[in-house]
């Protein structure tokens, strides 16, 4: 469902899609699907180039997952930049994920991107510094890290290129 609901939206923007193409949104989504059940673990990295869908797959996926009544699978999707948080808070709604299963949390005022605070929903969007750090200095989960006391399933790093740290 979640690679017919990413096809469909890229093909309305005037995308057209090959054969390979269509297999990597697939193998995209199967991916995260057994990401969330726990068939496969580890973190994963996909070399799509930019512009190929991989943000419209992970918000096909979540949008999939609530359209099967998966409510049981908590997802969280990190971003380097709020502004990136709102354009996926829209894509969200855009499939019909209702908003108040959508947390946006970040503290840059005056983004015009809105912030759900510290309240704890299904689908979680953390900037990636908050998603990186799992706890808190009292060692709570964080947002990004727990709902509702569960480890999330799922935790999407959305952006084509970020920094990692390096010791010196």
């Amino acid at each position: 469902r979640a690679q017919k609901i990413a096809c469909s939206f890229l093909e309305d923007k005037g995308n057209v899609l090959s054969a390979d193409h269509r297999r990597a949104i697939g193998q995209l989504t199967r991916e995260f699907a057994d990401l969330a059940s726990g068939k496969l673990r580890g973190r994963r990295a996909y070399a799509l180039p930019t512009g190929m869908g991989k943000t419209t797959t992970a918000a096909a996926f979540i949008a999939a997952l609530h359209q099967l009544e998966h409510h049981h699978v908590a997802v969280a999707v990190a971003a380097s930049r709020v502004e990136a948080l709102g354009d996926f808070h829209e894509k969200l709604l855009h499939f019909g994920v209702p908003d108040s299963l959508i947390g946006i949390k970040h503290t840059v005022r005056d983004s015009g991107v809105l912030n759900t605070g510290n309240e704890s929903r299904l689908y979680q969007l953390v900037t990636h510094v908050r998603a990186r750090s799992a706890t808190n200095p009292f060692g709570a989960p964080t947002l990004a890290g727990s709902h509702h006391g569960r480890d999330r399933a799922l935790c999407i790093y959305d952006e084509t290129l970020w920094r990692a740290d390096t010791a010196s």
